[in-house]
């Protein structure tokens, strides 16, 4: 059996100086090569109906919490004594402004804030978060996620790539027009390297022509450089993605697929060149290339259907391809070309003209570059990705509130050098356009992003867009529905909720919450999620028994917990009918995550009606600690050495790169991340008295780096815990105390200017 010789090993790379890449050699007459273009497929036929649920009607429930106010000096919180030990001064003033505060601090875990409430002799109230219920389903998405791809997608995505190798071998070889061998040529070494990234065993003897431009692209991959014109398709591509981040750095057999399915979702075979000129040579290898994956096999199985059990079930959990699909291509050729397809026609310039057009007028992608050519009205260039990243509404917004649609004037007051135009967008925007007045101001007063050009206004026609999504839009996929809960968090809570849920810090808090969730929804799917980019331009107990422990207090999210119960659901239910989970084990933490939400929701309904919750429910509460560790896989289920967790996951800190732009010069990836969970402590009415308890929520935070330091969790986790750790957005101060609480102060600081400036 024979592998690819991985860069490492080679003692020299030949340096190919081809134009594009790839080397003409004299070919005999031409002949016809006919080829069957297969029906649409499934993908095309799932585009129509997605994997849409439907949500029903929210529970229905008119809040009446009576308004308390806390005393200045905390008189009236009837167990204030019970956490002398744990506030200072400065926190109590917090709390008897605005009913909470949230110190920092250093757990590893959001259940250990709660199970330290139960350690101690005399048990403290828990106050079970958003923040901390969020963080516990991002928990079941990225474990059935990786589990998913280390027992299935590793295999079928390895047999994609031998089977896709043979079949660019045949067509190579059946090549007789110059054209047409020149553009099979790449291809051969185009399909070469997934199968040296993910080690796949074949039989597939390599020209040394091949040999040589895929090892030059390998190359290119373990320098992980910012961006190179790439020798196979001829296009400038990223290399600093192909770093192994998201979970993806836990085994060996992770980072391989990463790198493989990197390839197959990242480089693009692109029709039209960077100056939006047509591009002969790759416009053939896109039509060859679909041609191979929709009539090729890979052994007895059609390559087809190979493709679709790698696709089908990261559509379902991240969502379709926006760059257009082999299915597309082949109903393309087929409406231009017949059913059967003479390569002779892919040599004439005026039927690739016309094929790069069906195929873009078929489905323009969404998340488009548009600074390749510098005019945002122009669609995007068509590509050809045998596994394309995913639209993702929030980089289709990122892409939308950065250079060109928005920076065209003059800069912001202080702003470094002469940037007029804004290649960086911030987590805000996001916020802002899912319906967060309050990221909105934020940007404004405290980034002074309002005084970039068409930044208004473009914030406006985002939010007309998205106000138009429907039912159909927000459940087609786990990603979409994991953004319209956070939509529904960030909303503002009115008369009838408990008084600290009604104070401007409040509402950042949620800011917040929503900001470290969507975090951990980037970092999940880092590797299928396109990216928006601007190119260039227990205590001691003795006989006595203890009194009975203070009740505890749900954060009263129901429309969260609403729409999270059925969004754990549909990710259940769609994962066993695609039999991908047929762990009863698992099966039954998914069955306890949805009775938890349900649970959650019921208790906040009975909170702001003035209903009075059961022994049982208080019981609940009490021991939501344990309820978080038992539905923690990583800690439950994982076992140092194998191939889905690792010593990282003891750790809840988490990052992920979410877009990539520019300041003029090199490239630079903006980071989204959370650190350790920090503590909350809330006063809230409980039968006529005020009580204090606490919880976890989220520590967000915002920065960039180049490109070819794209952070992993590990290195992540070591900053955090390093004599220079990183500091909090400042808009947190008006809920984050400045104090934790060994008394020892942090700084608040802006996100450096530069990372939203321009060139």
């Amino acid at each position: 059996m024979r592998r690819l010789m991985c860069v490492m090993c080679l003692a020299a790379v030949v340096v190919l100086s081809l134009g594009a890449g790839c080397r003409k050699r004299p070919t005999p007459p031409p002949e016809v090569i006919p080829g069957p273009v297969s029906e649409p497929s499934q993908e095309a036929r799932a585009r129509e109906t997605g994997f849409s649920i439907e949500l029903g009607e929210p529970p229905q429930f008119e809040a009446k919490v009576e308004p308390y106010e806390v005393a200045e000096d905390l008189s009236n919180v009837e167990n204030l004594d019970q956490f002398k030990d744990d506030l200072r001064p400065e926190h109590l003033e917090a709390i008897a402004e605005n009913g909470f505060v949230v110190v920092p601090a250093e757990w590893k875990q959001m259940e250990f804030v709660y199970e330290l409430n139960n350690y101690e002799r005399v048990h403290k109230p828990s106050v079970p978060t958003a923040d901390s219920i969020l963080h516990t389903f991002h928990i079941f998405y990225d474990y059935v996620l990786r589990t998913i791809e280390v027992s299935t997608l590793y295999e079928r995505a390895s047999t994609l790539a031998v089977g896709l190798l043979e079949g660019a071998k045949a067509s190579y070889e059946a090549a007789t027009e110059a054209e047409i061998k020149e553009a099979a040529l790449c291809n051969f070494a185009f399909a070469a390297v997934p199968v040296a990234l993910l080690e796949a065993e074949h039989d597939v003897t390599l020209p040394d022509e091949v040999t040589e431009l895929a090892q030059q692209e390998l190359a290119l991959i373990e320098a992980h450089a910012d961006f190179r014109m790439s020798p196979t398709v001829g296009f400038k591509v990223d290399y600093s993605q192909f770093i192994p981040r998201g979970h993806y750095t836990r085994s060996d057999k992770l980072k391989r697929y990463f790198k493989g399915m990197m390839w197959y979702g990242l480089v693009p075979v692109a029709m039209r060149n960077m100056k939006n000129e047509l591009a002969p040579r790759q416009c053939r290898q896109a039509a060859l290339l679909a041609q191979i994956v929709l009539n090729a096999k890979a052994g007895d199985e059609a390559l087809t259907k190979v493709w679709e059990d790698v696709y089908e079930p990261t559509a379902f959990m991240v969502g379709f391809a926006d760059d257009n699909t082999p299915s597309d291509f082949g109903e393309a050729m087929t409406k231009l070309f017949g059913a059967a397809l003479d390569t002779k026609e892919l040599i004439p310039k005026e039927n690739l003209e016309q094929l790069a057009a069906e195929v873009l007028k078929m489905r323009p992608p969404g998340i488009v570059m548009a600074s390749v050519t510098g005019d945002p009205e122009k669609p995007g260039i068509p590509q050809f990705r045998v596994m394309g990243q995913r639209f993702v509404l929030d980089s289709h917004i990122f892409q939308m509130m950065v250079f060109p649609h928005v920076g065209k004037g003059e800069a912001p007051p202080d702003f470094p050098g002469t940037y007029n135009v804004r290649t960086f967008p911030m987590g805000l925007d996001l916020m802002s356009v899912l319906g967060s007045e309050r990221a909105y101001e934020i940007a404004d007063e405290v980034y002074k992003q309002t005084n970039f050009g068409n930044y208004t206004e473009q914030t406006e026609k985002m939010r007309e867009e998205v106000a138009a999504y429907g039912e159909k839009d927000w459940t087609e996929n786990v990603y979409a529905g994991w953004l319209h809960v956070l939509k529904l968090l960030v909303e503002v809570k009115g008369e009838g909720y408990p008084s600290f849920m009604l104070s401007d810090a409040w509402v950042d808090k949620a800011l917040n919450a929503a900001l470290g969730s969507w975090a951990e929804l980037r970092h999940d799917t880092i590797l299928y999620a396109k990216q928006s980019v601007v190119a260039e331009c227990g205590g001691e107990g003795g006989e006595q028994k203890p009194p009975p422990p203070p009740k505890g207090y749900v954060e009263p999210e129901v429309l969260t917990y609403w729409r999270l119960r059925l969004l754990a659901t549909q990710l259940r239910d769609g994962l066993q009918e695609r039999n991908l989970l047929t762990d009863e084990g698992l099966v039954e933490s998914f069955d306890e995550l949805v009775s938890l939400l349900q649970f959650l929701e019921d208790v906040s309904v009975k909170e702001l009606t003035g209903q009075q919750l059961s022994a049982e429910e208080f019981n609940e509460i009490e021991y939501y600690g344990d309820t978080l560790g038992r539905l923690n896989l990583y800690s439950k289920r994982g076992a140092e050495g194998d191939e889905i967790t690792s010593m990282t996951d003891k750790d809840m800190a988490v990052i992920a790169d979410v877009h990539t732009g520019t300041m003029g010069g090199p490239h630079y990836a903006l980071e989204e991340g959370v650190g350790h969970a920090n503590e909350v402590y809330v006063v809230y009415p409980m039968a006529g008295k005020l009580l204090l308890g606490r919880g976890a929520v989220f520590d967000y935070y915002e920065f960039i780096v180049p490109v070819g330091e794209r952070m992993t969790d590990e290195q992540w986790q070591q900053k955090l815990t390093s004599s220079s750790p990183p500091q909090p957005p400042k808009w947190a101060e008006s809920f984050l105390s400045p104090y934790r609480g060994t008394g020892e102060k942090i700084e608040f600081e802006n996100i450096p200017e530069f990372t939203t400036g321009g060139c």
